[in-house]
């Protein structure tokens, strides 16, 4: 038997699971989640319950956020806020085929992600070849320009002007 907890990053968003520790928050509490970034502020929606069946390999509640982490989270929500409308700017001015799905800071290396989606990009035209010089042909010999003369291939004689 162990205990679990669940939490979400955003409103309504998706659930992670998460091992309570030693931490007992209520629904509601800001609490913080090992990521790979660092710890980061999520809302606690389901309270630390026991389980009837062993769970192994969740990650450990870093513990209740206080107001330092609640200010690094609200300035966090600013810049990826302001990312999304920079993106969406820059997508109407250059006429893209693109909507804008989710954007990500990490403020430890100031690194912005946008995430989107667009239509399957379409098939371009192959390339025609230029007209110009003809490769030489092997044994160092060129083309037979002269007209010709006597039938045709499809066995028609070529008419006269």
């Amino acid at each position: 038997m162990g205990m679990i907890m669940a939490v979400s990053f955003t409103r309504y968003g998706r659930l992670y699971y998460l091992d309570p520790g030693e931490h007992s928050p209520k629904v509601g509490d800001k609490v913080l989640v090992p990521t790979e970034a660092g710890p980061e502020v999520a809302e606690c929606v389901w309270a630390p319950q026991w389980t009837s069946e062993e769970v192994g390999g969740l990650p450990v509640c870093a513990g209740i956020a206080n107001e330092e982490h609640l200010t690094r989270d609200e300035g966090n929500k600013r810049r990826r806020a302001e990312a999304r409308s920079v993106s969406k700017r820059l997508i109407k001015r250059h006429t893209l085929p693109m909507k804008v799905v989710g954007v990500d800071y990490t403020d430890a290396e100031n690194v912005y992600t946008v995430y989107f989606s667009a239509p399957p990009a379409r098939r371009l035209p192959r390339p025609r070849p230029r007209p110009g010089p003809q490769p030489a042909r092997p044994g160092g010999t060129a083309p037979d320009r002269s007209p010709r003369r006597g039938p045709t291939p499809g066995g028609h004689r070529p008419l006269r002007p």
